[in-house]
């Protein structure tokens, strides 16, 4: 009998399910601004043995959300912590110091109260709260903390615990470098009371040419901020700073845009995804004398942009206007009478930095003519120098206030190489950017060194001529020399 007793107990020991150690420990379910992919919650593994979360479900809205492992383990350690976001992109751009255990999901917190679980692989409820607004962290920037058996609001700490003192204030450790959790905790990038949003922007872009990218930040009132920095990062390498710039991606391939915005001691961020395809959209033909046309078509699947593009023929040039698309598979033509002059075989279109949309292996009039369109290739995307704009800027354009940048707040960017070529076409579209005042100088100190050389030069060759006149040329003697009075 007591061997029956022995065995019950260590059956029932060894099929304790591990998974009842696991717990919610905190719910960010009401950001400052904008919750939208924002939302997470974290888990926590308090007991002795890790526990594998593949196949756990997040139950949220009567919905049991899957979780998809984007950074870490799926296997929490004890003591260990793992967070599962809306957006586990937007995560780490609110959260970039995080560096544990990190599950991608879909769902959406309210923000006055609602029932949330953990389930196990078999849906069996592991962990669940109903949490409400009333505990606070009610878009104030804090997060609702497991403490003991009740909840209290605290600064975030994604992948880290909070101590709780005696009088039931809250000293945030897992983000500090004294006391790292073994989850990896993250460093806040911000507590925003503030939010951004990019307002303007091109989904589709051809590789080699420009496109505006413009933002607003914005008050918990949905009132604009006119004295926020904005800087750009575009996923390829550079960076801008300003309301409304241009930007050229150079090769094919996906991006992640990413906007920062700072007031103050507050800043926000906003993000979106940017496809750059091959160059798709040439001269494909054209029509000669004062009533005819150049035509443009697009071979891609996707609607281009192709504002401030240039027709070039010559010492004429038309600048195309803001807003200009054209569909996919499709094609636009540009009468002469609208740009001013007449087209013909040397007609060529250029990127609105000035780089020539180079598809051509061997232009010709017959193939233009006939419209058969041109035999396309990508190479020579790059610009090999800096180009030169030579046309007058279409008043339409220069007067258009919706591109313009505020004084104190000039766009820059940090291609290095296109400087020149940036200060031009931001001119062209009426944006602001710094100038070098090297420039204006430059041309002046060099007709003064060139002065200065000449006049060296003179001298040394006035002297080697007086010491050696050579062979040829009479001795200069003292009997030579007349005075005269």
């Amino acid at each position: 009998m007591k061997y029956a007793v022995l065995g019950s107990i260590i059956f029932f020991a060894f099929t304790t399910p591990l998974s009842a150690q696991v717990i919610i420990s905190e719910i960010m379910y009401d950001l400052p601004g904008s919750d939208s992919g924002r939302e997470w919650i974290e888990i926590e593994n308090i007991g002795a043995e890790e526990v594998d979360l593949s196949g756990w479900k997040f139950f949220e809205a009567n919905t049991n959300h899957g979780l998809n492992l984007i950074s870490g383990s799926a296997l929490i350690p004890a003591s260990g912590f793992a967070i599962i976001a809306d957006n586990a992109e937007k995560f780490l751009i609110d959260w970039p110091g995080f560096s544990g255990t990190l599950f991608d999901s879909s769902f959406s917190l309210k923000n006055d109260s609602e029932t949330i679980a953990i389930r196990d692989g078999e849906l069996n409820e592991i962990d669940s709260v109903t949490y409400s607004s009333e505990w606070g962290a009610a878009g104030d920037g804090q997060t609702l903390n497991r403490n003991g058996n009740d909840w209290q609001a605290a600064s975030p700490t994604p992948g880290g615990a909070a101590e709780f003192s005696l009088d039931g204030d809250t000293e945030a450790v897992g983000d500090s470098e004294q006391a790292p959790s073994s989850s990896g905790g993250a460093t806040p990038l911000h507590i925003s009371k503030i939010k951004t949003e990019i307002i303007k922007y091109e989904k589709v872009i051809m590789a080699g040419s420009s496109a505006v990218f413009a933002g607003e930040v914005y008050g918990l009132d949905d009132e604009p901020i006119d004295n926020a920095r904005l800087v750009w990062t575009f996923g390829d390498g550079a960076i801008a700073e300003g309301n409304n710039i241009f930007h050229t991606y150079y090769y094919p391939g996906e991006y992640r845009l990413v906007l920062d915005a700072a007031s103050g001691e507050y800043s926000a961020s906003d993000s979106v995804k940017i496809t750059v395809i091959e160059p798709a959209v040439f001269l494909s033909s054209f029509s000669e004398g004062p009533d005819g046309f150049a035509q443009m078509t697009n071979e891609s699947n996707f609607e281009i942009n192709v504002s401030f593009w240039i027709v070039r023929d010559g010492n004429n040039s038309f600048s195309i206007p803001q807003n200009t698309f054209i569909l996919p598979q499709g094609s636009t033509k540009i009468a002469a009478l609208t740009a001013g002059f007449s087209f013909s075989k040397n007609t060529i279109l250029l990127y609105p930095n000035g780089v020539e949309v180079n598809l051509s292996e061997n232009r010709n009039a017959s193939d233009l003519n006939q419209g058969s369109g041109i035999s396309k290739k990508t190479e020579n995307i790059l610009p090999t120098q800096s180009p030169s704009l030579d046309f007058d800027i279409p008043k339409d354009i220069a007067e258009n206030d919706s591109l313009i940048v505020s004084d104190d707040r000039e766009s820059e960017t940090v291609l290095k190489g296109s400087s020149s070529s940036n200060q031009e076409l931001s001119a062209a579209a009426g944006l602001s950017v710094p100038k070098n005042d090297n420039q204006k100088t430059g041309g002046v100190m060099g007709f003064w060194l060139a002065a200065l050389s000449g006049l060296i030069l003179v001298s040394v060759v006035s002297l080697l001529l007086i010491k050696n006149p050579g062979d040829n040329s009479p001795a200069v003697s003292a009997e030579d020399i007349e005075i005269l009075e």
